[in-house]
């Protein structure tokens, strides 16, 4: 289950919130209970949780001497 980032349009609460895949409720805010579909745009949500990295790559950045 992923977890999304949101920010509560009433009083500006930054909080996350693990969720089914496909969910799509309304998240209640935990200060002040408003109810919400806002997400922010998180690194997370933008690559859909696909992150490839290659750390043999990294091998090759070291200076020769």
């Amino acid at each position: 289950m992923p977890i999304y980032e949101y920010v509560c349009p009433e009083c500006g609460e930054d909080f996350e919130k693990l969720v089914r895949a496909g969910y799509k409720g309304t998240t209640e805010c935990p200060k002040c209970g408003h109810q919400s579909e806002r997400k922010q745009v998180s690194l997370f949500g933008l690559a859909g949780g696909t992150l490839n990295f290659n750390l043999s790559s990294a091998a090759n950045c070291a200076p020769s001497g």
